[in-house]
Parts: structure tokens; sequence; C-alpha cells
């Protein structure tokens, strides 16, 4: 089947991304300060403020702006009360509050009543009342340069015509200032200041609450519905609310940079921005609790001094007296990357097919995901080539002798310097790396970079690409058409030149024998692509089947003989038999290719492209084999690959080649199978599970008494089990059913039972009285009703010697009744009187005791309480003693004719000794007493 290669994934890094695609610039003048304040009433009518006092309103969505007003002050923000009347905070000399007629666009009252103090910002609640808060840097005392600080919050109930200070607060210092006032409601809202303090009302203005928070400088806040809030300040400090402000969490974001704007895109998403230079952008769609970020490349991107988002059109002012606008949705700025790009990128190289780094000038990118997505790091370097030893273990070439290394997956970067000359080329082979740049520089690590040692007996010619082949082979090829070999870790060198080329460019070596190289040459063609099959002692010119001559190839790449890449000045060229034919696709300039293997390469384009070629992927069958470790069969196991629970009775899973699968397989009572492979062809997984141990959960009892008081050293019994004095809590296993019993002298039992499934405890409550006692009588008749004589009897997994059992009230009695050549009988009764007990025996033939008795064979003393002594006629043989259950409990060997047999650790009851020799046995009955 002929391999067709797919072009899956093209990563424009130089366009412009996150806000927009482009920005429109709608007005400018630059003698007018910067913009200070934006608002927006609908998508065509909006105002703006700056910092000369100037007020100007748009009509037509910021196409043409109209001067309607001049101020001496610095025009802070705009309140719409109604919808006749903006009212705008100016700061400066004389801070004042303006109200202008939204139809004549004329001033209608102005107000100076707090002329001495900074003006921060005003809030319309409705259309007469409103807050607003102010500054204030004073001199008590004239005569000396000592200032004073305060800081107000004022409030209108008519319109903004009069104002009452409501909070008037003595602070030590201007970093103590209020710096934004936020509203969820009518009613509630928050004014905050710069020293994370901050105020809340929830009566719009008359009275207010003082909070301090845990961290951070603070600079604006707002709330996107009535609960939802958030404040945010320098070093990237957030903090959100869900209760109208009542509680606050942080949930900073991750920058060093000061969090400078905020603006409600709708009742859920905010979008913070800083103010630096290459500012920078947050997006939360979760009223605050999570954040990412989205940026933009934009080449004259303005610094954002206010902003605003209606209808998704984005609106901003700028401190360059530039406003701008754009129309990009918000889907497209989170689904597209845009990291700034300083410089051309130059190099690529993966570790494996998912994790891969691509480096330039002053850029740097990572992909974790197959170039999918890529993150970016910021380097000052000029970087010309990165190679990854492993997904951790990254090396990047760079001018001026830098090499910078990562050992955490490009997270942090360690840079060392060595020499002046420029880097070109860094290749590895485990901890033995190759380093090689301008003027014939080139330096050898053979401890994974912890230090390098200069090449100084070699051609001093500039080194273009270095590949280490193994870990003492290493290729070099450069200018003039010089090629490099060392066969010895670099100790010694050959060189080789090919008079007849130039400049030799990239190499591929695709094992210690076979590598390909591409030069230009001096014979009127532009490009020769050539290939060794000695290790580099000879090269001849590989076949320009279907290449155009005019296309200079200066990139090679091959992972086989038959199966390579070329990439020139505007397009890629694939074979897949050995260069006898080659299929083209149009590019752009290529900077450079890696092939991972035949079916996926990655490419790096001029413009700042990122192109992966993919071939189409096998699909390929796991089928698991699941047993216990008898070899049984396990049916309907837990089967789960990447997250994917296979259906019941389903045993097989398909997957895509090259992909690895992580499975695991589990059964309710076994321990789970985990595992992973990657696919490369059809494969059976042989599981064993083994039987997981019981869980084990624990019972505490606490004992009282009617008043409450802890009845100490209660004596407690689990199944048959006495607790040790003092010990409160018996461990026991899951789903196993314990019954219990409560005593103490002068108080009546408590009992009960339990089936334990976790942790539990038992509260017991003892009434003081004495316990009856009741006596339960068994009666063991066969089926014919006849009684059947001296049958055993256990009695909670004691063997009595009588027909009766007395216990006290309440108590939980479990039986077992039997005897040789009948079948066993359990039952359980709670004693709440004296009952008598019909068992019914039904004759059986056993599987322990039978009718032979070849073997003469005397026990004594039976009964016995410590040994038995067991004689025979015949010397040598076998004593096995079971108990009434069948359970091997007791075994001894004895090769004389007479054997004593210590019984002391049996527990009393009936038991069964059956003595064998040479294949015969004799069974008879032991009572242990």
């Amino acid at each position: 089947m002929k391999k067709t290669l797919l072009l899956i994934l093209v990563l424009q890094l130089a366009v412009i991304l996150g806000f927009s695609q482009e920005w429109q610039t709608t007005y400018q003048d630059d003698s007018k300060g910067t913009w200070t304040a934006l608002h927006f009433i609908n998508a065509s009518v909006g105002y703006a403020g700056n910092s000369y006092g100037l007020i100007c309103v748009t009509e037509d969505a910021g196409q043409n702006w109209t001067e309607i007003y001049s101020a001496s002050g610095h025009v802070k923000n705009f309140s719409f009360p109604n919808d006749s009347v903006a009212v705008v905070a100016i700061d400066g000399y004389n801070p004042t509050h303006i109200a202008i007629d939204l139809k004549t666009k004329k001033v209608l009252w102005e107000d100076t009543e707090y002329s001495t103090a900074l003006l921060k910002k005003v809030h319309s609640i409705d259309g007469y009342r409103g807050v607003s808060i102010s500054n204030l840097k004073y001199r008590e005392d004239l005569t000396t340069s000592i200032y004073s600080y305060k800081r107000y919050i004022q409030k209108t109930n008519d319109g903004g015509k009069s104002w009452t200070k409501v909070k008037d607060i003595s602070i030590d210092s201007y970093n103590e200032y209020f710096v934004d006032l936020a509203f969820a409601t009518g009613d509630t809202g928050i004014v905050v200041a710069q020293n994370r303090t901050l105020y809340r009302t929830t009566d719009g203005g008359t009275t207010w609450v003082q909070k301090d928070l845990m961290n951070g400088e603070l600079n604006k806040a707002a709330f996107c519905n009535d609960s939802c809030g958030i404040i945010i300040g320098d070093n990237g400090v957030v903090w959100y609310s869900y209760d109208s402000g009542l509680k606050w969490y942080n949930k900073s974001i991750s920058t060093d940079l000061n969090l400078e704007q905020v603006t409600v895109v709708n009742d859920s998403t905010y979008i913070v921005t800083t103010n630096t230079d290459d500012w920078k952008a947050y997006k939360s769609i979760d009223c605050g609790q999570t954040w990412t970020e989205i940026t933009t490349v934009a080449e004259t991107k303005p610094v954002p001094s206010s902003f605003e988002v209606l209808d998704n059109i984005v609106f901003m002012g700028s401190e360059t007296g530039i406003l701008v606008k754009t129309t990009q949705e918000f889907a497209s700025m989170d689904t597209l990357y845009g990291k700034k790009i300083h410089g051309a990128f130059r190099s690529i190289h993966f570790s494996d097919k998912n994790t891969g780094w691509a480096v330039g000038v002053k850029s740097l990118l990572c992909t974790k995901d197959g170039g999918k997505t890529w993150s970016s790091a910021a380097i000052t370097e000029c970087a010309n080539d990165v190679f990854a030893i492993n997904n951790s273990t990254v090396f990047v070439a760079c001018n001026d002798g830098v090499i910078l290394k990562s050992t955490d997956g490009g997270v942090t970067w360690e840079s060392s310097t060595h020499g002046k000359k420029d880097l070109n080329s860094i290749s590895f082979h485990g901890a033995f790396g190759v380093a090689v740049g301008d003027y014939g520089v080139i330096y050898v690590t053979k401890d994974t970079g912890l230090t390098w040692e200069d090449q100084i007996s070699v051609p001093k010619q500039t080194c273009n690409d270095v590949q280490v082949v193994n870990d003492s082979l290493v290729f070099i090829v450069g200018e003039n058409g010089l090629i490099l070999r060392s066969g010895d870790t670099c100790n010694t060198w050959k060189a080789t030149k090919i008079d007849k080329y130039d400049d030799m460019y990239r190499l591929s070596f695709i094992n210690e024998k076979v590598g390909y190289a591409v030069a230009d040459n001096t014979c009127g063609n532009n490009y020769h692509f050539i290939k060794t099959t000695d290790g580099g002692q000879t090269w001849v010119n590989m076949p320009n089947n279907g290449i155009e001559k005019e296309d200079d190839f200066d990139i090679v790449n091959f992972v086989s003989e038959k199966e390579g890449w070329l990439g020139g000045i505007s397009e890629i060229l694939h074979t897949a038999d050995n260069a006898q034919t080659w299929d083209t696709t149009k590019t752009g300039k290529v900077i450079a290719i890696q092939a991972i293997n035949e079916k996926n390469v990655y490419a790096l384009i001029s413009n700042n492209k990122i192109l992966k070629f993919s071939l189409p992927t096998e699909n390929f069958t796991i089928t698991f084999n699941v047993k216990d470790i008898s070899g049984n069969v396990i049916e309907n196991p837990i089967i789960i690959v990447n997250s994917t629970t296979l259906e019941m009775n389903t045993m097989t899973f398909t997957g895509e080649e090259d992909i690895e699968y992580t499975y695991k397989v589990g059964k309710t009572a076994y321990i789970d199978a985990e595992g992973s492979l990657t696919l490369t062809k059809d494969t059976t997984i042989n599981i064993v599970l083994e039987v997981a141990p019981p869980k084990k959960f624990d019972i505490t009892f606490t004992v009282k008494n009617i008043s409450g008081n802890a009845i100490e050293n209660p004596i407690i019994i689990v199944n048959s089990t006495t607790l040790e004095m003092n010990t409160m809590t018996f461990t026991g296993e899951e789903n196993i059913e314990y019954s219990y019993k409560i005593s103490k002298t002068a108080y009546i039992n408590a009992v009960g039972s339990l089936t334990l499934t976790k942790d539990t405890t038992i509260n017991i409550v003892l009434n003081v009285g004495t316990s009856k006692e009741f006596t339960i009588t068994f009666n063991v008749i066969n089926t014919l009703e006849n009684k059947i004589n001296d049958p055993y009897i256990i009695v909670n997994s004691e063997t009595i010697n009588s027909m009766s059992f007395t216990g006290e009230e309440n108590d939980l009695i479990n039986y077992k009744v039997g005897k040789t050549g009948y079948s066993e009988v359990e039952g359980n009764i709670t004693l709440v009187k004296d009952e008598t007990i019909n068992v019914v025996l039904k004759e059986v033939e056993t599987s322990i005791v039978n009718s032979l008795s070849a073997i003469n064979s005397k026990i004594y003393p039976n009964p016995a309480s410590d040994f038995v002594k067991i004689s025979s006629d015949v010397a040598g043989f076998n004593i096995n003693i079971y108990n009434v259950i069948g359970q091997l409990v007791l075994n001894q060997l004895e090769n004389g004719k007479q054997s004593i047999v210590n019984i002391a650790s049996l527990k009393n009851g009936l038991y069964f000794i059956k003595v064998q020799q040479n294949g015969v046995e004799s069974i008879q009955k032991l009572i242990k007493k």
C-alpha cells in the first residue's frame, strides 16, 4: 500500500492571536495624554476620558469621536444612574463630580465639596443613591513638611447633587488609600484599600463592616453577578467570593506581574490584564476560581489603561492615547495559540512522538501532546539547535558560546558559556555529547553536560551540523566540503574534504555505516544529495529523480535506507524507495526536519510555522486472558483501557499503532492488575489475579450506664472471643457477621450482632440489675423419632458434656449437634426463657468415619485433658486428629508401636482420631475435656 503523507497540523506562530486578528485604531491624539476611563452604553455609544480631563463620545461604535468636555483633572470613571444622566468622577487639584445630559451632551452641574480630597471612584446604585470613595493627603501643621493621610466613603441620596461622609478613616500612608469600589446588588457592595483592607455594606452604603485579607497589594474589584466577586492585585493576587463579599478565598494567578484592570464579560466570566509593555490577559469562566492565559501578538499592541467588553466586542484605552477595538469572538481567544515570537525558529527536536521542543531567536516552545498545543519559555539567547536526550534532559546550543540545559523537561534552565563563538548544532548519545559552531569550535562532554572540553586540534572551519551516532562515533559537516569523523569519543579526528562541494549543511546517519548529507557545490548545480555506506569513508551522489534543480535543498533526515525527507527553499520532498521517486509538498523555506519514525515527521518552516506530517496508522487488538492463580478462568472481570471500561464479557480492545495504552484488570475479591504497552501488533496479555485479603474494620464499644457515665472494665465477648481487660475495640473482617455480649457485675447484659462493612462504633447502655438465667435442653432424635444417645453438642464453639446448657438472659446461643454417621445440625437462639430444642439428625455416610477397623489400636485415657497414648500391634503408623467438621487439627508420625500425643492445645470437645498404616486405617472417637 502506498504511503501518503498527510499534513495534519499547521501552527502559525507569527499571526496576531488572542483578543483579535486585527487591531483597528479608532481615535488618536498624542497630545491629549493617557486614556483612563472608558464605558459603552451599547455597541454604538461610548464615552472615554483621559488624564488631561478630556471627555469624548462616540455614536458609531468608535469610528468617530467628539470632544464634549475638558476639565483640569484626571477622569477616573463613568457611572450611568439612569437613561438620561452620566456622572463622571474627576481627580486632580480640584477633584469633583460632574453630571452630563446624555441627550444634549451638556454639563448639568458640578460638585466640588470635597475639593481637598482625591476622588477615586463613584458608583450609582439607582437614579438617586450613589457611593464614592476618596483619598486625602494634607498637612495638619502647615509649618512642617509632615503629611497626614485619610480615606473617605461618601454617599448621595439626590443623584449626586450633595454628598455625606459615612466613613472618615485616618491612615498611616498613601499605601493604604482606597483603590476601588464594586457592588454585587443594589444594597450590597465593597470598598477595597490597597493594603488588603476592605469594607462591606449591605444597606446601600449607610454602614460598613471592615475585613482584612491575608495577602496582596490590591488594585481592582468587580462582581459578575449578585453573589460572585473578585479582587485583583500585585504579583497575580486574586481573591474571589461567592456570597456577595461576605467571605473571600485566595486563588492567585501564577505570575509576578501586577493585575491592574478587570472587566466583566457575563455573569460568570472575568478578564483581567496587566499594564506592562508586553502585557498579559487572563480569563476565568467560573467566577474567578480558575484562570487561563489569553495573549495577543499585535505588532503595535497598546498597553491597556482601561478596558470594556460589550456583546463580545472589546474596547480598550491605552497609555499612548490610542483607543482600539476588536470584534474577535472570545471562543477563538480560548482556542488559538499566540505567544509573542521574538525571532525566527531554527531547530526542532522530539524525544518521543509526543514530547518535543522548537527553538529560535529568544524563543523556545515545548509540546507534550504531539504538537497539538505548545507552551513557551522566556529565554534571552539566540538559540540555534536543540537536542532532547529524553523527556527531562534537554540541551540548547546558542550564539556567543552559550549552552542551555534543563533536567526537568524545560521548566527551569541552566546556562553555561564556552568561548564567544556561535554554536550551530548539538547532539547526544546518552551522557556523551558534542556541540559545534563557527570557526571550527567543538566542545565535548562525557558527563551529560556537567563539564565540556574544547577540541583544539581540528580544522578551524565553521561546523554546521553534528551527529553523535553511538557512544563513540561522531560525524561533523561544515563549510568548504568539510567532513570530520571520530570513532573514539572525539579523542582523535579524521578530516575529509570533498573538493567539488562548497558548504556541507546537514547530515543524517541511520546507523554506523549508512548516512546522508546535503551540500552546495562549485559546478553550477544548486545542491548535492550524497550518501555513504562505509561509515563516511566514501560518498556518492544520490539520484535526483523528480527533484527540481532550481530548489536549494539544505535539510536532510532519514529513518531508513528507504525512507527519508529533504527540505529546500520552498518545499519538502519525501521518498519511500531509496530516492528513486519523491513526493513533493509546497511549504515555504524549510528550516529543520525531524522524523520521529516513518509515520510521524515534524518540520520548521519560515514565518514561524511548525508542520506535522503523519501517515495513516494501523489498528491492532489487545486480548486479555484473565485467570486465577490456580489457572481457572475468571469470568466477567472489569477491564479498563485508557479510562475506557470494556463492556461485560468483552475481553478485547482495539487501539491505534504506536500508541501507549495503560490497562487495569479487576474483579471483586481479587487484587487489581495494572500495566501498559505500546501497540505495535495484535497482542494477548495474560493476567493472573490473586485473591485479595479480606478488608478489616474495627468495632469500638462505648459502654455507659443510664446516667451517661462510662462503665469501667466491662466484659466484652465478640463471637466467643473475650476482649482483654480495658480493651474496647475488636478488629474483624469485612462482610462477616459478629455477635457480641457486654456484661458487668450488677448490670443486665446487652447483646447484639452486626455485619461488618466499615469501622463502627456501638454505643451500649447497661441497666442496673441482675441478668436472669435460662436453660436450653437438647432433645436429639433420628428421623424415626428415636432418641440418639451420646451426641456431641457444641455451644458457642465449646463442647458441652450434657444435654442442656444454662446461660444468661438475652445471650445469643450458637449451637451444633451431631453424631458419627449422622449429618450435623446448626442453629442459634436468644435466651429469653427456658427452652427445649428438638434436633433431628439424618443418617449419612461421612468422609471421615467408616467401618474399617483392620488395625488393632488402642487409645487411652479417653476422655483425656492433656495427653493420650495410642498403641498398635504393628510398628510404624500415622496419626491424624480431626474436629467434628472434618478439619485436620493435629498430625503425628510414629515409627514404633506406641505413641504419646499432646492434645493440651485443643479446645474441649469431640474429635476423631484416624490411625493409618500401609493403606489400612482405624477411626475412633476422642473426647477432650
